[in-house]
Order: C-alpha cells, then sequence, then structure tokens
C-alpha cells in the first residue's frame, strides 16, 4: 500500500512538533541549570573575588601617596565587568564590597562608600 499525500503531511507534521518539544525542552533544563544553586554561589565567588581586587588595588593606592584612599561600589561593579565579564546590579556589588571589607579588616586603612 502506497501512503497517500495526507499520511505523508501528518507524519511531517508530527516530526516538527517533536523536535520543537524537544528543543523547549532542553531550553527549559539549560535555564534551570544557569540559575541552580551552583550558578548562585559561583556568582557570588565571581563577585566576592571582584571585590577582593577592587580592595587590594584602593590598598596599593596608598603606596603611591594617597592618604586613606576609598574603594567605592563602582569600583566593584569596574571589575566584575572588566576582569569577569559580570554586569552587577549596584545593591549586590555593594553587598559584596561590605562583606569582603569586613572579612579583609579593610576599616583600618581604607573607606568605602558601600
Amino acid at each position: 500500500m502506497v501512503p497517500d499525500a495526507g499520511d505523508m503531511v501528518a507524519g511531517g507534521a508530527f516530526v516538527v512538533l517533536g523536535f520543537a518539544a524537544a528543543q523547549a525542552w532542553r531550553a527549559d533544563r539549560r535555564q534551570a541549570r544557569a540559575d541552580g544553586p551552583a550558578a548562585v554561589r559561583h556568582r557570588r565567588r565571581d563577585l566576592e573575588a571582584a571585590a577582593d581586587r577592587a580592595i587590594t588595588a584602593a590598598r596599593r593606592a596608598v603606596g603611591e601617596g594617597h592618604d586613606r584612599p576609598a574603594v567605592t561600589v563602582a569600583d566593584v561593579q569596574r571589575r566584575a565587568a572588566a576582569d569577569l565579564h559580570l554586569a552587577v546590579p549596584r545593591a549586590q556589588a555593594a553587598a559584596a564590597l561590605r562583606e569582603r571589607f569586613r572579612v579583609r579588616a579593610g576599616g583600618c586603612d581604607l573607606w568605602t562608600d558601600a
């Protein structure tokens, strides 16, 4: 028996719909991984690294004759963008800077706007 044109169109449509469903499922899985706990931890570590780098750069400025240099939230955002290719909201950058500032005892030789 030879399939007619209607059967071929229906079969083709079934294949296309199946392919589209598989692509949607993959996209959902990819998004779930991008928003998952491991991704959040990785982003937090990257942001803390950017804050550490900004603090280190400000401390090195002490040797260049500045009295009491500042490390700003904008410094952290610039470091995250330049070094890690992250666009970071000001509130997140400020939180990371406050945390790293506290951990590294930054209050003794630096000031911050965070």
